[in-house]
């Protein structure tokens, strides 16, 4: 009967890593498997009947007088829906799918990240604060079937955030400015975050007065200089003409 040959110091050490590696094989390839996995299509896809385009007009209509208003999650998502997915550069990792569902207490994202022909579900659950910031606090967040751990959560918030001039990152939370302002010419347009309703579906916002800024934009030409100059010659032609008018009418 043969002797069995007693393992080396090396041939143990070898024995282990081996072990070791081939256990690390096995896990990453687990990981990529779970990450793959996509089982919420139907959640961050937008149905036709699920659609709502009324944003702009909602926005528009509060805008005259710069009164509250509410937008409604179909609201929301059919913006980020046209906003985010209308203009996909296929070479990079961008989302090409973002859906939003307002529960009472941890309401919930799920989108699709893309690139090319690779594409990975994502989801977490969300609370928001709103004060001189909005306060995004995600948690519970998967990729695929993949539980991501806070601290990875924390360094892609992070990434996202150094991206942005209205964002920050402070672990798991997004501090996001409150408000969105475009400017124009001669004024300029505020739409601010109010509250949060999430047992309600809705997000109540508040836009400057148009109609005000309108009016400020007029008297800041009618006094300047070129101002001055044009409606001094309109109201001058328009003062002779009522005085000839005013001869003719006792000649």
């Amino acid at each position: 009967m043969a002797k069995k040959k007693k393992l080396t110091p090396v041939r143990v050490v070898l024995r282990v890593l081996l072990g070791f590696f081939i256990l690390i094989v096995l896990f990453v390839a687990f990981c990529i498997v779970m990450a793959m996995q996509d089982n919420n299509y139907s959640y961050y896809t937008l149905p036709e009947e699920d659609r709502d385009e009324s944003i702009t007009a909602t926005v528009l209509r509060s805008a005259a007088f710069g009164k509250e208003f509410e937008l409604t999650e179909a609201q929301l998502n059919t913006y980020l829906y046209d906003k985010i997915c209308s203009d996909i550069d296929k070479n990079q990792w961008q989302l090409d799918r973002v859906r939003v569902y307002f529960h009472e207490s941890d309401s919930e994202v799920y989108a699709r990240l893309r690139k090319d022909e690779i594409a990975f579900a994502l989801y977490a659950k969300f609370d928001i604060e709103v004060g001189d910031n909005i306060r995004v606090h995600l948690h519970d967040a998967k990729i695929g079937e993949l539980p991501v751990p806070d601290l990875v959560l924390a360094y892609v918030l992070r990434y996202a955030a150094d991206s942005s001039e209205k964002m920050s990152a402070h672990g798991t939370i997004l501090l996001i400015d409150n408000s969105y302002t475009r400017e124009f010419k001669s004024f300029s347009f505020t739409v601010t975050l109010k509250e949060f309703k999430p047992a309600e579906g809705t997000v109540l916002c508040q836009t400057n007065s148009l109609t005000r800024e309108a009016l400020q934009a007029l008297i800041r030409f009618w006094r300047s200089d070129e101002g001055k100059a044009l409606l001094g010659d309109i109201v001058d032609a328009e003062l002779d003409r009522i005085k000839e008018s005013i001869a003719g009418y006792f000649s």
